[in-house]
């Protein structure tokens, strides 16, 4: 396939539609509040939108569970815009292995394994409306995925907004709750 087959958006549901049973523990994923709260804390920290790179607020975002390794080896990138439709940047091979049909994120980008992401990464920040915005990054955001985003995307500015994931994932939805409950 050529360049332009690698960006092309994988399609999935709405966002607004997604309320998925969890073949990981059962329950109900409710991801359309999981992306207003995102959204609401970020606004509320002042930032554009949030990036969130393979590890648990990845997954707690999209769904899925990308390999827990940042570039040079993968890229992998949820964007949550304040305003507009998230988008996530992955590997086709991770492509290929997530169900992305149950996924929350409509617009996924992908990039040929061991080739350059950029093209991806940035058609996902467009997609998002978040060129040339400051937006919010973990703590734990690696070095060359700060690198690469610098590279990649003309003007994006990067707030730590360790407070912001934190509060994510500090209330527990029912989701969460039952898994504790099941794990007690």
């Amino acid at each position: 396939p050529g360049r332009r087959d690698r960006l092309r958006p994988l399609r999935g549901q709405a966002v607004s539609e997604v309320h998925e049973r969890s073949a990981r523990g059962g329950g109900i994923v409710d991801y359309a509040s999981r992306l207003e709260r995102a959204r609401r804390f970020a606004d509320e920290a002042g930032v554009a939108g949030l990036y969130g790179a393979a590890g648990p607020s990845f997954r707690w975002l999209s769904g899925e569970a990308a390999h827990p390794v940042g570039w040079p080896l993968w890229l992998s990138a949820v964007l949550v815009p304040v305003a507009g439709e998230p988008a996530m940047a992955i590997s086709r091979m991770h492509a290929e292995i997530f169900e992305l049909e149950r996924s929350p994120v409509e617009h996924v980008f992908t990039y040929v394994d061991g080739d350059d992401p950029s093209a991806a990464l940035r058609a996902s920040f467009e997609r998002a409306g978040l060129l040339g915005e400051e937006i919010g990054v973990e703590d734990s955001l690696w070095l060359a995925d700060a690198d690469l985003l610098g590279s990649s995307v003309p003007g994006v500015r990067l707030r730590r907004t360790r407070g912001v994931f934190d509060r994510l994932r500090a209330v527990k939805d029912a989701h969460e709750l039952d898994l504790l409950r099941t794990a007690a």
